[in-house]
């Protein structure tokens, strides 16, 4: 079964060489392997010609951007099976990823296989956890990654290239355009493809979900699931959301510590109550900031010390402190218990409201 494996590139000399190798080392004997470059002006094309009894062709010209590319790429397919991989990821090594492929296809009835991926970053993989594929979920997200995707050539034939209208989620559509055409997708255990972080698709998260969003919608409405269209937007909205948030947050720890210092009463110490994953991370913003902690208040004492401080029982609490709740689940019951214990309402708060005078400041 002849395999075609695309490679579009631009100024991708840090990362191609170990790509190519990744490729070549697989060793599988019908494999037509195409490099699509942009006109790089580094040493990517001297990289590539070291592999040049490898490529089966290689053409660099100016593009359209990565989608143009990969749809020149399509047009010199000759392969059974295509697959994509971009300059900067590769396959898992000793594993025969293609000949995988290859029994995949010849036992099983499928026009695409996809196996899982491990995202990369600063030496550090992660297992990238896979989302059932169903009618709903493939509207929020659900897509299978495109650099562990194999399909058909004839799939191509029958939808078309990549939409160059999008920048960023044009894979995205073509995938959940097979999808909802009836493809038949056989998603396998096998770990194929290391993603490296620091593409567009991961510097550019924001504009990603607005172009996804802006997929999910099309979609649905060409194909007439008007049924998903508020879970679409539910979905989407809330996630551009929280996105903004998160960029707000960013921007006002890095450029506006002043106006975030002035929100304390730099005398007073302060308590964090409950010492989980939202009270390690208030710890470590009040430290960056340079506020002054004296604990840990938690209901379990099973952990005297949490990152250097003394976890204490309610009993314990100077009434002259602050005091930030941070169990999300729990605020109001926490403050009814506060206020119980005779604690003035003005020395207490959420970790909630915190973040959110946060975010405002660094909006601003």
């Amino acid at each position: 079964m002849k395999i075609t494996l695309i490679t579009v590139c631009f100024n991708s000399s840090e990362t191609i060489e170990k790509t190519i190798q990744s490729v070549v080392s697989q060793n599988y004997k019908e494999l037509e392997y195409i490099i699509i470059d942009g006109g790089s002006t580094d040493d990517t094309l001297k990289i590539i010609d070291k592999y040049k009894d490898d490529i089966s062709v290689c053409i660099s010209e100016p593009d359209n951007g990565i989608y143009d590319a990969m749809n020149k790429g399509l047009r010199y397919a000759s392969g059974d099976i295509i697959a994509f991989l971009n300059s900067d990821d590769w396959y898992v090594p000793d594993i025969q990823v293609f000949k995988k492929v290859a029994e995949y296809f010849n036992n099983k009835k499928a026009d695409i296989v996809s196996g899982n991926m491990y995202r990369y970053k600063d030496g550090i993989r992660i297992k990238i956890p896979r989302r059932e594929l169903t009618e709903k979920t493939v509207f929020l997200g659900a897509i299978c990654p495109h650099p562990t995707m194999f399909a058909r050539r004839e799939l191509y034939s029958t939808l078309g290239g990549y939409d160059t209208s999008y920048q960023i989620a044009a894979d995205t559509k073509w995938i959940l355009e097979a999808y909802l055409n009836g493809a038949d997708f056989l998603f396998v255990e096998d770990y194929f493809t290391y993603f490296r972080e620091g593409g567009i698709s991961t510097t550019e998260i924001y504009a990603t979900v607005q172009e996804e969003y802006k997929v999910m919608l099309s979609c649905a409405r060409k194909y007439h699931r008007s049924n998903i269209e508020d879970d679409i937007v539910t979905h989407y909205s809330k996630k551009l959301k929280r996105l903004e948030y998160e960029k707000f947050f960013k921007i006002a720890l890095a450029d506006k510590k002043n106006e975030i210092r002035r929100l304390f009463d730099r005398e007073k110490g302060f308590y964090i109550w409950g010492a989980g994953v939202r009270g390690k991370q208030c710890l470590e913003m009040l430290e960056r900031l340079g506020i002054l902690v004296i604990g840990f208040i938690d209901i379990d004492l099973k952990k005297e010390i949490v990152q250097g401080y003394k976890v204490m029982s309610p009993k314990d609490i100077d009434e002259k402190s602050y005091i930030c709740i941070t169990p999300e689940l729990h605020e109001e019951e926490i403050k009814t218990e506060l206020e119980s214990m005779g604690i003035e309402k003005n020395s207490f708060f959420t970790y909630t409201q915190l973040m959110d005078k946060i975010v405002k400041i660094g909006s601003l």
